[in-house]
């Protein structure tokens, strides 16, 4: 099968979920009884990562953008 600029893009949103995931971790490290401290630096290490991937998945949906306006990918 022939993969598309729709199967990159579509790919490409199923990679970025994982920042959602990052949410329902979150989430649940909330519904915990960890104490202030480690509960803290994990949720910043979480809101950290969340924030990395997000950017970096910016940065690679722009990359296929371009590609796709100068015609390298149709």
């Amino acid at each position: 099968m022939t993969k598309t600029r729709f199967d990159l893009e579509d790919e490409i949103m199923k990679c970025w979920h994982i920042t959602d995931d990052l949410d329902t971790v979150s989430d649940l490290v909330l519904d915990t009884n960890m104490d202030a401290e480690d509960m803290d630096k994990l949720l910043n290490a979480l809101i950290g990562m969340k924030t990395i991937y997000d950017k970096k998945f910016q940065k690679l949906f722009g990359t296929m953008e371009t590609l796709i306006r100068e015609g390298a990918i149709q």
